[in-house]
């Protein structure tokens, strides 16, 4: 023990970088720490033999759980290689009050240490008035940082109720602006990227295709990176895209509860909504369930798959697209299970749509299976539009019910204040979403003349009505799919010897009735098993 009484070591800490820590610095760098000590351990007649440097940034506060690597291993080295601990301050050494002075005082007696400070402190001579000093300085010291967090987070939360950005790098597609209400505007620039970025993903890119294309574009993320998949899928459910600001788990809202908007929103309500929607269905409906984010439903090419039966077994006929030697591109339907005859797709769909148009055109106004064609095919014809109306509708009360729920539990005691601030931010942001959506849908309700214009042929009198020039030659495939899945409950094809031979003679189609068109309209895209055909088939011949 002898050889370590006139030894000593320093401890230093600092819990923050400072632009100002130099050498000359005044202010309580570990350089300015480490000079202090060492005059004061030249004043005691001590040689330091070790200096503990614990990393700038290492918190002492009874806040964090954080190691200290360095302050263990001096107190771990006390009484071996030093006898004297010294720190700069009792702060320095620990926030966390008297649970850690009572530690400290017990490892000093232990092995007869010693500790002294720059501010005065020396457990060798001050006896039983050092305790208390000590204690009295550390709780000081726990105090101060509770004061601290206090006035932090007291102005943290007059940020939140303004609206401010409360630190960190801005969101893509903002800037900071001090001359705005909320000290941020629009990147015009970065908008237009996010634009972009979020009609691919609702048209059917995959956020994969998507992060390559603007990667390979040159269009970095706000912090320089490159956009991942994961990445991108998280920062299009961002709500500062619509304008909005979160801070944790909550939207700022203003006294009436409804959100604030900080900035101008880059995307619409209605857009923000879609594109969620789209990557939900995406991952619950996966073209390979075993990569179910990185697959995605394929879009059928053929206009009547999954509507074809074989005449022989009743079995599915699926569609089949081949290459010739030439490189001219053609498809046939087949049956598994009877192989080698099949039928030549392009001339079965155009007999099928023909049939289905003069079947249109027979039907009476107000007819239901008129009006279900005519849900299908509103405003753009897009066919997920007339089922969104209503899915819609159908929501919109039950979450003002939930709210209604949340408000009287809160006022019971049931439901704390900050849960329910987080419930209801969410369900107003979900409302407020659903009510932009719903303003961009047309109003549910049929019209017969849209039908009726597809029953028109070309300008030419004598002209196909489903040839060039017709209506129905101009619209898009994925409709004239949608229009003929409702119209028709099922196709039978009968073998003949030859793929052309009499389409029209070995194709009976079985079509809706008015008990059954909005069942068959609903049905998944690909049927299995065989249903029976109804009355209504039509041998067309």
């Amino acid at each position: 023990m002898g050889a370590t009484q006139k030894t000593a070591a320093i401890y230093v800490r600092r819990s923050a970088a400072d632009e100002r820590d130099t050498d000359d610095s005044d202010n309580r760098s570990h350089a300015r720490q480490e000079r202090d000590c060492q005059a004061l351990a030249e004043r005691h007649g001590l040689t330091v033999v070790e200096v503990y440097r614990e990393k700038v940034g290492t918190s002492a506060s009874r806040f964090k759980t954080n190691r200290r690597p360095q302050l263990e291993r001096a107190l771990e080295d006390m009484g071996t290689k030093f006898r004297t601990l010294i720190v700069w301050a009792v702060d320095r050494q620990t926030r966390k009050g008297l649970t850690e002075v009572g530690l400290m005082l017990d490892r000093l007696d232990e092995v007869n240490g010693r500790l002294i400070t720059n501010c005065g402190l020396d457990s060798e001579t001050q006896g039983d008035e050092f305790e208390l000093i000590y204690g009295i300085k550390a709780s000081l010291a726990r105090s101060e940082t509770e004061k601290l967090a206090k006035r932090v987070r007291a102005g943290k939360d007059e940020q939140r109720i303004r609206g401010e950005h409360l630190g960190g790098p801005q969101p893509f597609g903002w800037v900071r602006n001090h001359d705005t209400p909320y000290g941020v505007s629009i990147d015009y620039d970065a908008a237009s990227v996010i634009v972009d970025m979020i009609d691919r993903l609702i048209e059917g890119a995959t956020l994969a295709e998507t992060c390559r294309f603007l990667n390979d574009a040159g269009h970095l993320t706000s912090t320089g990176g490159r956009w991942a998949a994961s990445a991108m899928s998280q920062f299009v459910r961002s709500v500062h895209l619509i304008g909005h600001r979160r801070y944790g788990g909550s939207v700022a809202t203003d006294d009436d509860g409804q959100p604030i908007e900080v900035a101008e929103p880059i995307i619409s309500q209605s857009k923000f909504a879609r594109v969620d929607r789209a990557l939900v269905a995406r991952r619950l409906n996966p073209a390979d369930p075993s990569k179910p984010t990185k697959a995605r439903r394929k879009i059928s090419t053929s206009l009547v798959g999954g509507l074809l039966r074989c005449g022989d077994c009743g079995g599915g006929m699926t569609f089949h697209p081949k290459t010739n030697k030439s490189g001219d591109t053609y498809a046939y339907y087949a049956c598994l299970d009877c192989k080698p005859w099949h039928a030549v797709n392009s001339e079965v769909e155009t007999h099928v749509a023909r049939q289905a148009l003069l079947f249109v055109a027979a039907l009476e106004p107000g007819s239901a299976i008129a009006d279900e064609v005519g849900r299908r095919m509103l405003s753009t014809f897009s066919p997920e539009q007339a089922t969104r109306r209503s899915e819609i509708e159908d929501q919109l009360p039950i979450l003002q019910n939930r709210m209604s729920k949340f408000r009287k539990e809160n006022l019971n005691g049931l439901l704390d204040d900050d849960e329910y601030q987080r419930l209801l931010d969410e369900a107003t942001m979900k409302i407020n979403a659903m009510r932009g959506e719903l303003a961009t849908l047309p109003e549910v309700k049929s019209d017969l003349g849209i039908l009726l214009d597809l029953t028109q042929a070309s300008e030419d009198p004598d002209g196909d009505l489903v040839g060039p020039g017709s209506a129905w030659a101009a619209m898009e495939h994925h409709l004239k799919r949608e229009i003929l899945r409702v119209l028709i409950d099922e196709i039978t094809i009968e073998r003949r010897p030859k793929p052309l031979d009499d389409i029209e003679g070995r194709t009976i189609i079985a079509f809706a009735t008015e008990d059954n068109v909005v069942q068959l309209a609903n049905r998944p895209a690909r049927r299995r098993g065989y249903s029976t055909p109804n009355v209504m088939a039509v041998a067309a011949g």
